[in-house]
């Protein structure tokens, strides 16, 4: 049903889709909807869930410290968010208006990533100055990727996907001061005055 819910979003807006909508889509009767959701909202709820679950399992070896390789973790992040572009732009433009309870599960999904890619700095990177906010810019400098690179909620093909994963590959590298690819530590330069 959720793919059912997902698949309406292409078309419809967050406050358009209706049960019985869901329900003629995934061709189940109205009693097998309200079997597994009480209302609209909750499956709206178990949407955004679901599309949590995926990004956090994309992200999760690099913030756990499991794998200290951050580009295989930031590509999973980002694909895992294209898998669902339509429901995150349906969200992140109506949301805010049509379904607040939503907007508040999204800002505190946010706070949470924020959390722990701060704590994954100040762990593995203890040369980058203030982890919270750099966590922050890192985590807006995703936001705006995103949102701005699916307009209307289709995900990118893959070659403009590719550029995309670059750009933010390069955003984190400089913001962490690791070379992109190898993901050392970029040393200071000695700086000589000119005279």
């Amino acid at each position: 049903m959720l793919d059912t819910l997902e698949g309406l979003l292409v078309t419809k807006s967050l406050r358009n889709v209706s049960i019985a909508d869901v329900c003629r889509g995934a061709n189940i009767p109205r009693s097998t909807f309200y079997r597994r959701y009480p209302n609209l909202q909750s499956m709206f709820a178990a949407l955004f869930e679901e599309c949590v679950n995926e990004l956090q399992v994309g992200a999760g070896p690099w913030l756990s410290g499991e794998s200290v390789r951050l580009s295989p973790s930031l590509e999973a992040f980002y694909l895992a968010f294209m898998r669902h572009a339509n429901f995150w732009f349906r969200l992140r433009i109506e949301g805010r208006y049509e379904h607040p309870e939503l907007q508040d599960m999204y800002e505190q999904m946010v706070g949470g990533f924020d959390a722990a890619v701060a704590a994954r700095i100040a762990e593995s990177y203890p040369w980058v100055d203030s982890p919270a906010e750099t966590a922050r810019l890192i985590n807006c400098m995703s936001e705006g990727l995103l949102f701005r690179n699916i307009p209307e909620g289709v995900a990118p093909d893959p070659a403009a996907f590719n550029a995309l994963f670059e750009l933010a590959y390069r955003g984190y590298c400089s913001f962490l001061q690791i070379e992109m690819w190898t993901e050392k530590r970029l040393e200071s330069p000695n700086l000589k005055t000119v005279e």
